[in-house]
């Protein structure tokens, strides 16, 4: 098990409100909402749908995000369906202002599969890295929230992921780590992150997120 870098809070978004929505976050559709139907934290959390084309993806903009070489993703998350994947985005190459995943890494659970995905995509073609199975007592039923944090970082030119979840008191591993020894945009002057979902089958599903935060060096 490789070494995680130390970390800190870069943007703690515990509370989304319209303004802060679009002010600190770019997205890349329009169907997304702030609702009371769910929540982790009063009032509201973010609700979305989880479709094939284009995948959602919403990258955070406030300042000392855009640039994270290595970094954390922490997230509430509550699919409707074991057909939504869900996760996030790094190292996105995406300009501050836009959002799309043209050229970035997408770690991402599929509980239709019971899987961790993860995947790197390069203009616009996206590639499988390594799959890996559900593992430290986590599971992804429909309409319950999950609390996970996604981490990334370098060491020996080599990139290093860590995708676990939280059982309360603890951060457990869902699975192994992944790596890349690619090591793809490392030191770029654009490196952003942010949340990604996706409908691996059937039409679109709402997922829900909340109390997101981004962590930096």
């Amino acid at each position: 098990m490789q070494k995680m870098p130390e970390l800190k809070p870069r943007q703690v978004t515990s509370k989304l409100t319209h303004h802060s929505a679009n002010v600190d976050w770019d997205w890349n559709r329009a169907d997304w909402s702030l609702t009371t139907e769910q929540y982790v934290s009063e009032p509201k959390c973010l609700k979305w749908l989880a479709t094939s084309s284009p995948w959602p993806v919403t990258l955070c903009k406030h300042a000392g995000t855009t640039v994270l070489n290595e970094g954390r993703v922490v997230t509430w998350i509550r699919p409707t369906s074991i057909n939504c994947g869900m996760g996030v985005v790094f190292r996105n190459q995406a300009a501050v202002g836009t959002s799309n995943y043209n050229n970035t890494y997408i770690p991402n659970l599929a509980p239709v599969s019971s899987n961790v995905n993860f995947s790197r995509v390069v203009n616009g073609t996206p590639l499988r890295v390594d799959t890996k199975a559900f593992g430290g007592g986590f599971t992804m039923p429909n309409d319950t929230w999950r609390k996970i944090r996604v981490t990334w970082w370098e060491s020996g030119g080599i990139l290093y992921v860590r995708f676990e979840w939280f059982d309360d008191p603890d951060w457990v591993n869902i699975c192994d780590e992944f790596s890349d020894v690619d090591n793809l945009w490392s030191g770029e002057a654009v490196n952003r992150c942010g949340l990604f979902t996706a409908i691996i089958a059937g039409g679109a599903k709402v997922v829900y997120a909340d109390d997101t935060e981004v962590w930096g060096p």
